[in-house]
């Protein structure tokens, strides 16, 4: 019985620390103990009859033997379980604490702000920072699911260290991924609409940086012109470390200023409106609100290698196809893959494809292009869907480009030429 005991431990330990505790673990655990308390029963049965046939003449051995069969099968039963869960309880009740290390309370309720569902597609998504900040009293699961146990509750606004981005999952109508956060040495999963990384309302664009000052939070300012003008953007950031850089550093008098090694230059810039504690009661300054600030999500520093591919995403070619006009516009540009849509005439269809070669060539003129071949097929849920085998040239000031469209039936083919 001790062997069987310790070979069930051997058993938990493993499993528990070498799959991190999936759904079909625990399952095996409880079969696991099963299986153990019926193989007990079989070895005790002739223990037991032995206590049932002393009833009568000695009852007093006859209780111990009996005793002894029914504890056997118990411990042998929850033993594996027991230590299973010792290890990494996913049915704890631990109350999770803040980063001032004070409990937090578990009476804050769900938000349930209704929502559409997200507005970009999974190859948008940005690349992440190290933090995930809360938009709300969130709850730390132990499973990526609403139906994993809640470990505790990261108040709003508070961050904690990001492990990874977990599965796609609908929440209340609500489409985002569910992330692994570390958070005073516990592992668990927060749901990405409730924190600066939801989907919902992501946008894009690609400005120089300006300066940073210090008032109700950081202010970190991007573009051209003065407050106001449509060129000029303040993003808000509560601990300056949302975005992956260090935009903001204090001058020699304490004040926080722009880090002179981004003054001036280009980054792609993902954004979102996120809730945070702002002045309400301006020029006095004295109380606090909370409302939907403009915040960066995360960063791309805009270098040489990755021009080229910035000329080509959210970026309409103009040109023609045989006597046709023909609009080519790329949504997307995920290192080498593309989506977007062409329209030829009046018909719009999607395309979807990859960037197949890319090189630098120096023109007669002396402007230096990035050359991409492109390879795009419409969907092919229609007669005359095709191909497109296009070739564009682009630099900073312009592009032009060639191509081929062949249908996938085979009757027809035009040629393309890009002249913008």
């Amino acid at each position: 019985m001790l062997l069987d005991i310790y070979n069930g431990w051997l058993s938990a330990n493993f499993v528990n620390n070498v799959v991190k505790n999936p759904t079909w673990v625990t399952v095996f655990v409880y079969i696991n103990a099963l299986a153990m308390g019926l193989s007990i029963w079989f070895l005790m049965t002739d223990t037991w009859f032995q206590g049932v046939d002393l009833s009568v003449s000695n009852k007093r051995k006859s209780i111990l033997l009996k005793s002894a069969t029914i504890s056997s099968i118990i411990l042998g039963t929850l033993a594996p379980p027991l230590i299973y869960h010792s290890f990494n309880n996913p049915f704890s009740t631990k109350v999770v604490t803040s980063n001032s290390g004070q409990p937090l309370s578990s009476n804050s309720n769900e938000m349930a702000t209704p929502i559409t569902p997200a507005a970009i597609e999974e190859g948008s998504t940005p690349l992440l920072a190290s933090k995930i900040a809360a938009q709300k009293n969130l709850n730390v699961r132990s499973t990526p699911s609403v139906d994993g146990a809640k470990l505790g509750l990261i108040p709003q606004f508070d961050q904690v260290t990001l492990v990874e981005r977990g599965p796609k999952d609908f929440v209340d109508g609500k489409e985002d991924y569910w992330y692994k956060v570390e958070y005073n040495g516990n592992y668990g999963y927060v749901f990405g609409h409730y924190t600066n990384f939801k989907l919902e309302g992501l946008r894009t664009i690609t400005l120089p940086f300006m300066d940073c000052s210090m008032g109700d939070l950081y202010h970190i300012v991007f573009g051209t012109g003065d407050p106001g003008d449509p060129g000029y953007f303040d993003f808000g950031d509560g601990n300056n470390d949302l975005s992956g850089y260090d935009l903001c550093v204090e001058d020699s008098e304490g004040y926080s200023t722009g880090n002179p090694q981004y003054l001036g230059k280009k980054f792609k810039i993902t954004y979102n409106d996120l809730l945070a504690s702002v002045y309400c009661d301006f020029p006095d300054n004295q109380n606090f609100c909370i409302k939907p600030v403009k915040t960066i999500v995360s960063l791309e520093l805009i270098t040489q290698e990755s021009l080229g591919i910035l000329f080509l995403e959210n970026r309409t070619f103009n040109g023609t196809i045989g006597v046709k006009e023909f609009k080519l516009f790329l949504s997307q540009v995920n290192e080498n893959q593309v989506e977007g849509y062409n329209i030829t005439g009046d018909n719009r269809r999607p395309v979807k494809g990859i960037i197949v070669n890319k090189l630098t060539e120096m023109a007669s003129n002396g402007r230096k292009y990035t050359v991409y071949n492109l390879i795009l097929g419409e969907p092919g849920d229609d007669e005359w869907d095709g191909e497109f085998n296009i070739s564009l040239w682009v630099s900073e000031i312009d592009c032009h480009g060639n191509g081929k469209w062949s249908a996938f039936n085979g009757k027809l083919h035009r040629d393309i030429k890009i002249i913008n």
